[in-house]
Order: C-alpha cells, then structure tokens, then sequence
C-alpha cells in the first residue's frame, strides 16, 4: 500500500519543484533569488538553492522573473490557503496584481492610505 503525502507537504514539493523548473538557477554562483550586490542576500539565497538543489542555468529578465515568481506563488497559496477555511474562515480571493498599478493596490485595505498620500500630492507615492 502506497501511502500518500498529506496536502501542504505535497502542494510544498511542487511549489519547490516549478520554482526549479521555472526561476531558481544559479549564474556566476550567485542564486537568481539573490541581490548579486548584497552579501547576506547572496548567502541567503545560497542556502536556499542549494536545499532545493538549483542547478546552474540562465537568469531570467528581472521583469519576467517577477512575474513568473508572483504567477507560482499564487497558485501554491491558492493550492492551500483556500484548503485550509476550516482554521480561516471566510471568503477569500487570492490575486495577481502583476502591473504594480497603485489604483488596484490601493483597493486593498492595507494599502488604501496610497489614495490619500496620491491626492495630498506626495511625491514618490
């Protein structure tokens, strides 16, 4: 009898599995995950690649990058998050706001003093 792996331990290995497949290389033996001109972002990135056994391979655009990490994050909350309403209740959505447009951002509680900084004529808000 085959015994099978609970949910979030299995969701984990494919999360861990695409970013390998997908972003996390390693070039010049500096981690895709890392700052390259950051030490302790450089070693902590190390760590990380070499648990998740990253191989050595061609960065992607910072761009690209970002998006693809935000696309693999989302699926792997929405594979469990959504899984677990029995511990946090309620309706939740899990979104991709991919174009770092202030205007949706700041429909989001947590962010909604953008509005107020925007309108008040701050500058670098």
């Amino acid at each position: 009898m085959t015994q099978r792996q609970p949910f979030l331990q299995k969701a984990r290995t494919d999360f861990h599995n695409e970013l390998l497949k997908t972003l996390l290389t390693i070039t010049n033996d500096v981690p895709s995950n890392a700052d390259k001109d950051n030490k302790s972002s450089v070693s902590i990135a190390t760590g990380i690649a070499k648990r998740l056994q990253a191989e050595t391979g061609i960065r992607l655009a910072a761009q690209t990058s970002g998006n693809q990490f935000e696309e693999t994050v989302a699926a792997f909350v929405r594979a469990t998050f959504l899984k677990l309403s029995h511990l946090r209740p309620g309706k939740w959505e899990v979104l991709q706001v991919g174009n770092r447009n202030r205007g949706v951002i700041a429909g989001f509680a947590q962010y909604a003093h953008l509005v107020a900084l925007r309108a008040c004529g701050c500058k670098g808000c």
